[in-house]
């Protein structure tokens, strides 16, 4: 479902939107209560099967993810022999990482 409430204020440290999603099984139900805003006061993931809830503290910050996706690079390109990595920022949070074979793959530095 979508719905929009463009005059509400929603708080977030990135984007005025607020994610909340659910993702249903077999036995159980699991709430994702926070992504980019923090709108309601719960806790980040819960765990509902059936009879009993179960609140899960789970780092929330947006960033997370992206520092998480970023380490798991580098931990790649370690396993398959990039020996080099530059971070690049692309403008705002915004930023890119380039792994690199040897250093003299390493494009030179913008004049």
């Amino acid at each position: 479902d979508y719905a929009s409430a463009l005059e509400m204020e929603i708080r977030s440290k990135y984007f005025p939107l607020d994610e909340f999603f659910e993702i249903q099984g077999s036995k159980g139900t699991i709430w994702v209560t926070r992504c980019s805003g923090q709108m309601l006061d719960l806790p980040p993931v819960m765990l509902h099967t059936g009879s009993e809830t179960e609140s899960i503290d789970v780092p929330s910050d947006w960033i997370e993810g992206f520092n998480g996706a970023a380490a798991d690079f580098i931990d790649w390109g370690r396993e398959v022999s990039f020996r080099t990595f530059d971070v690049i920022p692309l403008g705002g949070p915004a930023s890119a990482c380039v792994a690199h074979k040897s250093p003299s793959h390493r494009p030179a530095a913008p004049a």
